[in-house]
């Protein structure tokens, strides 16, 4: 469940990136699930959290548990290993579609993506419509914070614990796993 940017400075090509924020393959609306084997992108499951790890997250984007071959060599799409964590610069590129986003610039728009004003919990990916780009990629500030394979491995977006949710919003991250930290995973479209 993946949008194309295709106005990526740097990549002709574009850039795949999932709509939604990971989830674990047997996550519901109402549980976390456990499967840690490979993430998924998928509207209304609750978000994988508590990986404070770069490394871990980037394995669940590539299904490295399950598939180690890319699709062109007989691997399963969807868990490949050309899918992987995004980077920072990946993400900040999916936010600057529109101005009209609650999120980007400097205007905050309180409550309209999963903030601290809204309340301290976690919401299943895409739940709130007001926080998704107008290729459909949601979440992107606010939720779950995600983590970032880029120099200096931040976190990218804020949480629902953050009232300054925005594009901008970049933080350090301790190593220790949080309810409020998760990730989302990219790729190159193939040619």
């Amino acid at each position: 469940n993946m949008a194309l940017i295709s106005d990526v400075p740097g990549v002709p090509q574009g850039l795949c990136m999932d709509r939604y924020e990971a989830s674990r393959a047997d996550a519901t609306a109402a549980e976390a699930g456990s499967n840690e084997l490979y993430a998924v992108s998928r509207q209304g499951a609750v978000p994988w959290t508590n990986i404070s790890d770069t490394d871990a997250a980037d394995q669940a984007c590539r299904g490295t548990a399950i598939n180690d071959r890319p699709v062109n060599e007989g691997g399963i799409p969807g868990f490949t290993p050309e899918k992987r964590l995004c980077s920072e610069i990946e993400l900040r590129t999916a936010c600057g579609g529109s101005d009209a986003l609650p999120y980007e610039g400097d205007t905050i728009i309180p409550g309209a993506c999963n903030d601290a004003t809204v309340g301290a919990d976690l919401a299943t990916a895409g739940s709130f419509p007001s926080c998704c780009t107008e290729e459909g990629i949601c979440d992107l500030a606010g939720n779950a914070g995600e983590l970032v394979a880029s120099p200096g491995q931040g976190l990218f977006g804020g949480t629902t614990n953050d009232t300054d949710v925005r594009c901008s919003f970049t933080a350090g991250v301790s190593g220790v796993p949080s309810p409020s930290v998760g990730f989302r995973c990219c790729t190159h479209p193939v040619q």
